[in-house]
């Protein structure tokens, strides 16, 4: 996408609510957040409010910090404009920590796929590197169980009683009134896989809704590793290191089935949104489909959330934010659910 098109919303005289849910890792950032909005002469309303009017447009915007889950849906439930920042978590959802938590931002009360302290956005197959992310000094209590001591590792085979093994996709969606499925194909044009790293060639799901695992022709797409190449069991994981580390499905990484979603994809109702964690556009883009939508393609340090929120305040145009951010970390992508991808 080469032209500049004026953002969504920018009309003088109306009103748009910004939410900016400072999850793990940014619960510390809102000292910036307050110094980007002073600089622009925002009004500080209460301790997680401020105003601002543009003063060409006359559009006023009333800038939320977002302080606990119901707030986040309520921004996603509303005609809004929501900001994600802070860990990805690998997918596996959002967590927000109390401010008294030290800034080493350590989670030793989080124990299941399903614990209540997750928000989970994501898509239906999560993986993550286990011996990494299960460690002391991260999540460190975490194991893919569920709460009832199910194990939440998807199949390393065909054949197994819980079903088939995970499959690599391409991300896809559809416009009201057009059966189609489109591959999502941002700003540089590449198609989003879920599982871009797997190495195995992804579903299309204009084929279908899921590979069938009795067709010989589809088992390319599914991700199997029966047997290991090295004794990766070896390896201990867990506070202690006294647990097995769970075998991986590809490189370092084991795929999780994660527990339902937290929220209502039929509710979602925001006009716009910032996914500005690591990887956002492979992990959570299944769910995300509205809109206007910036996220990441690789690992983002988020330092780029408030130049976009300047950037947008002052009425720039979609190109003009990417362009921004971009030029201050070459990690963002953007896309409009609006439209077919020919017409991005």
């Amino acid at each position: 996408m080469s032209q500049t098109v004026n953002v969504e919303g920018q009309v003088s005289g109306t009103e748009e609510h910004i939410y900016i849910m400072l999850l793990h890792f940014s619960r510390f950032d809102k000292p910036d957040l307050i110094d980007t909005l002073q600089e622009i002469g925002a009004q500080q309303v209460d301790d997680n409010t401020w105003e601002y009017t543009n003063p060409v447009s006359g559009k006023n915007y009333v800038v939320h910090n977002a302080q606990d889950f119901d707030t986040m849906k309520q921004c996603l439930y509303g005609e809004n404009h929501c900001m994600f920042k802070g860990h990805s978590n690998y997918g596996i959802g959002g967590v927000f920590i109390p401010d008294y938590t030290n800034k080493r931002q350590v989670l030793d009360n989080i124990l299941y796929i399903d614990d209540d302290l997750i928000f989970n956005y994501s898509s239906p197959m999560v993986s993550l590197p286990v011996y990494y992310f299960a460690r002391p000094g991260h999540w460190t209590y975490w194991w893919p169980i569920d709460s009832y001591g199910n194990s939440g590792i998807m199949p390393y085979d065909f054949g197994d009683p819980r079903g088939d093994p995970p499959y690599n996709y391409y991300i896809m969606y559809q416009i009201s009134g057009d059966p189609t499925y489109y591959k999502v194909e941002t700003v540089r044009n590449s198609a989003r896989e879920r599982f871009p790293d797997s190495g195995t060639e992804p579903w299309d799901f204009n084929d279908g809704p899921a590979p069938d695992s009795t067709n010989p022709d589809h088992l390319k797409y599914f991700i199997t590793n029966p047997t290991l190449d090295y004794d990766w069991r070896s390896r201990k994981c867990g506070p202690t290191g006294n647990l097995e580390c769970p075998q991986p499905h590809f490189g370092r990484k084991t795929i999780i089935f994660p527990r339902e979603l937290d929220i209502d994809i039929d509710k979602l109702k925001y006009k716009r949104i910032l996914l500005d964690m690591c990887n956002t556009c492979s992990y959570y883009l299944t769910t995300f489909q509205r809109g206007i939508t910036f996220c990441t393609a690789t690992n983002s340090s988020t330092t780029g959330s408030y130049l976009y929120l300047k950037a947008y305040l002052e009425g720039k145009s979609d190109q003009e934010i990417w362009e921004i951010i971009q030029d201050h970390e070459q990690v963002y992508e953007y896309f409009d659910f609006n439209k077919r991808p020919l017409e991005q």
